[in-house]
C-alpha cells in the first residue's frame, strides 16, 4: 500500500514539474537571443524615468493608465528623439523642464495625448505617431533580428527600442538600446532608479521586437 502511494505521489510530482516546464516554455517562447560583436558607446546618453514625479501621475491620453506604470515606451521614444537629435517643430514652444530640454517623457506624453497618438487603452498607434512627429518608424520582428542589424544601427547613431521581458520571463517592457561592450548590449531602462546603463542580460538577452525612429525622407 505504501509503495502504491509513493508511486502515485511520484507521478503527481512529475506532472507538476511538467506543468511548470510547459508554463515556462509558454512564457519564454518567441524572441531572439542576441549578443553584440562590436563595441559602441554614445557621447550624449540620456536617462529618463517613467515614474519621475514630474510626470508619473499623468494619464496616457484618455486611458486609465499612467506614466508611472505604463509609460516605458513613451519614455524610450523621448530619449531616442533627443539622442538622435530629431527635431519636433511642433514641440519647440513647450516650456522647458528641469532637464533643460523641451522634449521630456512628460511633454511628449502631453503632445501625444493632444495629437490622438494613444488608443483608449493607452497604447501608441504608430501611424498616428509618425504623423504627429513627422518621422518614420521601422519595426523588426524577432525572426529578422540579428546582432549585425543592431550593431549597424548603433554604428549609425540610431538607438532602437527593444521589446523585452523583465528578468527574461516577467512582464513585457520597453528599453532603449544605447550601446554595447564585450559582447553585451546595454540599455536605458525607464525603471532603473540608478539612471545608468543596464545590460540586456538583465532581460535574458532576449528581444521580441525592435522599433527605431528615423527622420522622414523627402
Amino acid at each position: 500500500m505504501k509503495k502504491k502511494v509513493a508511486v502515485i505521489a511520484l507521478i503527481c510530482v512529475v506532472f507538476v514539474l511538467l506543468a511548470i516546464l510547459a508554463g515556462y516554455m509558454i512564457l519564454t517562447r518567441g524572441g531572439s537571443y542576441v549578443k553584440s560583436k562590436s563595441d559602441y558607446s554614445s557621447d550624449n546618453t540620456i536617462y529618463f524615468l517613467q515614474n519621475d514625479p514630474q510626470w508619473a501621475d499623468e494619464q496616457l491620453g484618455n486611458s486609465s493608465f499612467m506614466m508611472a506604470g505604463s509609460g516605458c515606451l513613451t519614455t524610450c521614444i523621448a530619449t531616442e528623439l533627443l539622442m538622435q537629435h530629431i527635431q519636433v517643430p511642433e514641440m519647440q514652444n513647450v516650456t522647458e523642464s528641469d532637464s533643460g530640454t523641451a522634449i521630456t517623457p512628460g511633454s511628449l506624453n502631453e503632445f501625444f495625448s493632444k495629437q490622438g497618438v494613444y488608443d483608449s487603452e493607452g497604447n501608441i498607434q504608430w501611424t498616428e505617431l509618425e504623423k504627429a512627429l513627422s518621422v518614420q518608424v521601422v519595426k523588426l520582428k524577432s525572426d529578422g533580428l540579428t546582432h549585425y542589424k543592431l550593431d549597424t544601427l548603433l554604428s549609425e547613431g540610431v538607438f532602437p527600442i527593444a521589446y523585452v521581458r523583465v528578468n527574461g520571463n516577467g512582464n513585457y517592457h520597453f528599453v532603449l538600446i544605447i550601446g554595447s561592450k564585450d559582447g553585451e548590449y546595454f540599455c536605458m531602462d525607464p525603471l532603473n532608479e540608478n539612471k545608468d546603463a543596464v545590460p540586456l542580460s538583465r532581460f535574458g538577452d532576449k528581444i521580441y521586437s525592435i522599433r527605431y525612429i528615423t527622420e522622414k525622407t523627402t
